[in-house]
Parts: C-alpha cells; structure tokens; sequence
C-alpha cells in the first residue's frame, strides 16, 4: 500500500525502503526464491510496483536489526493489541 500511496501521490519523489530482512531484499531483487504462495504473489506484487519507480529513485536498503529495534519493538506492541 505505501508504495502505490508514494507512486500516486508523490511520483517524482526519490524512495528509500529500509528492511532488516536480507531474505526479503533477495527475493525481491530475484536473488532468492519465494516458496510460499501467498508470500510469492506478495512479492510479485511488490516487484511489479518498484518496477514502475525509475531506477534511480528507488532504493531497497537492507539495515543491521540493531538498528531497527525501535520499529520492531513497536511492530510487536501494535500485534499484540497494546
């Protein structure tokens, strides 16, 4: 949703999507394989919208977990309904 958000309403813009997965940032640049269905059509999904960015404004970044414990800190809180 974010990155049709970003592609419709600010389509000039440069994009920079951090990560901690190094899983995810291989099998969206289709260095690894998807197995699981659902997660394979995600990701073809999602491919298919970064594939609209021109090149040079999109940047997928993976980042070290340490320094995204707040945001998975908060991710956890927010599934457990606190």
């Amino acid at each position: 949703m974010a990155l049709r958000l970003i592609r419709r309403g600010f389509p000039n813009r440069r994009v920079r999507c951090l990560t901690d997965s190094q899983l995810l940032v291989e099998q969206l640049r289709g260095a690894a394989a998807v197995r699981i269905e659902p997660i394979c059509l995600l990701c073809q999904t999602t491919r298919a919208l970064i594939d609209q960015f021109p090149p040079e404004t999109f940047k997928l970044v993976r980042i070290l977990c340490d320094l995204n414990r707040l945001a998975d800190a908060l991710a956890w809180e927010a599934l457990d309904g606190q």
